[in-house]
């Protein structure tokens, strides 16, 4: 029999990780943020190095967006 792959691992190359940063930036919900970590923990396992490092970009990501410099300015990263 052939292994079968997780549809969610195809499509969602980074799992849970974006929803994480998103609600600890954006919407600053501790309980979704552990919703998710959890959530990230039972589908994909423990975060690896590489995750941490995804999430910090995207928390750099948001917060830069989120800055009034880039509001007023439009600055698209």
């Amino acid at each position: 029999m052939l292994p079968t792959l997780n549809l969610s691992l195809m499509k969602y190359a980074n799992g849970y990780l974006p929803k994480i940063a998103y609600h600890m930036v954006i919407t600053k919900d501790q309980s979704k943020v552990d919703y998710f970590a959890e959530r990230q923990l039972q589908t994909y396992g423990e975060n690896t190095p590489e995750d941490e490092d995804f999430i910090r970009g995207e928390i750099i990501r948001l917060l830069t967006e989120q800055s009034p410099t880039a509001r007023i300015y439009h600055v698209q990263t």
